[in-house]
């Protein structure tokens, strides 16, 4: 079976494309598969272990606009990722940070953070914050 391992996905557990190459295997998980244009996208990670698959089951509990209380846990150039104790780790975009006069140099790994809960994608695994 043929699919894509996304670089994400490899930055996830700290390895990197050569780290790989040099690999015979590689355990995968099916992260997404679509019939229609028949190609797979795969996850290093168990599906259990990834924060946001977590995120998801709680969204309904949680609700868009909801303020929540995180910590930095990442900064990348196009926004910041922010863990929410018991919940998981969601991103909040440079887009958001600018509507709020704010950018990424505002903030430093392990500060503290208000968000609101703007988007929950269920397709894509992916909830979105604001300020």
């Amino acid at each position: 079976v043929k699919g894509l391992l996304e670089n994400i996905e490899l930055n996830r557990v700290g390895k990197t494309t050569n780290y790989y190459a040099q690999q015979k295997t590689i355990n995968v998980y099916v992260k997404h598969a679509d019939d229609i244009k028949q190609r797979m996208l795969f996850s290093i990670i168990h599906p259990s272990d990834n924060p946001n698959v977590y995120f998801l089951k709680k969204h309904n509990k949680l609700g868009v606009n909801s303020k929540q209380i995180g910590t930095i846990s990442r900064i990348e150039n196009y926004g910041l990722f922010v863990r929410i104790k018991g919940i998981g780790t969601a991103m909040l975009h440079i887009s958001e940070l600018k509507k709020h006069g704010k950018n990424i140099f505002d903030y430093k790994i392990n500060d503290e953070i208000e968000v609101k809960i703007l988007n929950v994608d269920k397709e894509k695994n992916r909830v979105s914050l604001t300020l």
